[in-house]
């Protein structure tokens, strides 16, 4: 907290990549398990943009994944959902991958991509970055 005391209700101060965000804090309050993602994780991971909601994910898993790559997939995935018409899902993908790229896990990433049947359209957005 940017005061150093409690957190206050439902909020949090934090700081992601040297400027502040808030985030909603469920889990302080509850001890859930938790993470943001959608629009407001890919903008903290990548390229900073105004959004009207926050995805918050709430659900135990065996194994654990990943916040960055998890934003660029279904950024995609949304993406192809929406037929390839959504820039802003686009921009977000590709975003997180400018900026997180090289500490990526690739291998997870291709693997997901092949799941989702997203292969093509992350080797398109990596393209994109330059990264391939």
């Amino acid at each position: 907290m940017a005061d150093g005391g409690a957190p206050h209700w439902g909020t949090a101060l934090g700081h992601l990549n040297g400027a502040p965000h808030w985030a909603i804090s469920l889990g302080h309050l509850t001890g859930t398990p938790h993470r943001i993602s959608g629009s407001v994780a890919s903008a903290a991971l990548g390229v900073v943009r105004s959004t009207l909601d926050i995805d918050i994910v709430a659900e135990v898993r065996e194994v654990p994944l990943s916040m960055a790559e998890d934003s660029v997939l279904r950024k995609l995935e949304l993406y192809e959902w929406t037929v390839r018409t959504s820039e802003r899902q686009w921009r977000d993908g590709v975003g997180v991958l400018q900026v997180q790229g090289p500490a990526l896990d690739w291998d997870y990433l291709r693997r997901l991509a092949g799941e989702l049947r997203l292969p093509e359209l992350l080797g398109e957005s990596a393209r994109a970055t330059g990264l391939a």
